[in-house]
């Protein structure tokens, strides 16, 4: 099943709820990703450009860009970003298939 990962900001008003009353948003994004036919692999709160990072097993690239939009439409998250992860195999069949082909770069003068 492919693996996805999402990344996003929470909103001012969220980081105000969740400091006020701690809670673990894990839950809710297990719970949707299960409802899509799926299982949240990883949950992480992070330093750097993104606040929350999640990495979600999903079925397919629909069930992906449902949960993306379940999670931007609740409105605590912001600049929410979705990656289409590779597994070491995936990314090694792929690597085979593009050594074999023609594709040449620019010339130049």
């Amino acid at each position: 099943m492919p693996h996805f990962m999402f990344q996003g900001n929470y909103t001012h008003a969220a980081l105000q709820k969740m400091l006020a009353k701690p809670e673990d948003r894990s839950v809710p994004a297990g719970k949707l990703a299960k409802s899509l036919g799926g299982k949240l692999r990883e949950f992480y709160l992070s330093f750097g450009e993104f606040d929350v990072v999640a990495i979600a097993e999903l079925p397919d690239e629909e069930a992906a860009a449902t949960f993306s939009l379940t999670v931007s439409g609740a409105g605590h998250i912001t600049n929410l970003r979705t990656a289409r992860l590779l597994t070491a195999s995936e990314a090694m069949k792929a690597m085979g298939r593009a050594g074999g082909g023609n594709y040449k770069g620019p010339k130049g003068k």
